[in-house]
């Protein structure tokens, strides 16, 4: 199978995520930045579709979420604190936490009007009750 079919097309391609989730998150390792990019807004349906594959990954995931946090797409690092982050083994959280704690302690000014500020500091709660 091309693993290209695993990736969706668009934000309804439920077929493809379905497909994704069914093959598992080892083998579609070369394919796992174009999948991560369906996490951009979790109001799509096929976010949630592919969620599985996030917590599969788990520290495999740290490079993609880390070049995120170095974007400026705000509502991206939003969806990875709420959906992602809280579903990643903590012992392989940690070199988010001093991303989140500047976030929360000292947001630039695009990050205070997003509100990430607010959502990296709910994040680091609930990763802390989870520890």
């Amino acid at each position: 199978m091309n693993l290209h079919e695993c990736v969706p097309v668009d934000k309804f391609d439920e077929v493809s995520a379905h497909k994704a989730v069914a093959i598992g998150y080892k083998n579609l390792f070369p394919v796992l930045e174009d999948i991560l990019e369906w996490a951009q807004d979790y109001n799509w349906p096929v976010a949630d579709i592919l969620n599985p594959l996030y917590f599969e990954a788990d520290e495999d995931l740290n490079p993609y979420l880390l070049n995120i946090f170095s974007t400026k797409d705000y509502q991206w690092q939003y969806w990875i604190m709420v959906k992602i982050l809280p579903q990643i083994k903590p012992n392989s959280l940690n070199v988010f936490i001093p991303i989140l704690k500047r976030i929360s302690q000292n947001p630039t000014d695009e990050e205070k009007i997003e509100k990430l500020d607010e959502t990296a500091l709910e994040c680091l709660t609930e990763l802390n009750s989870n520890a």
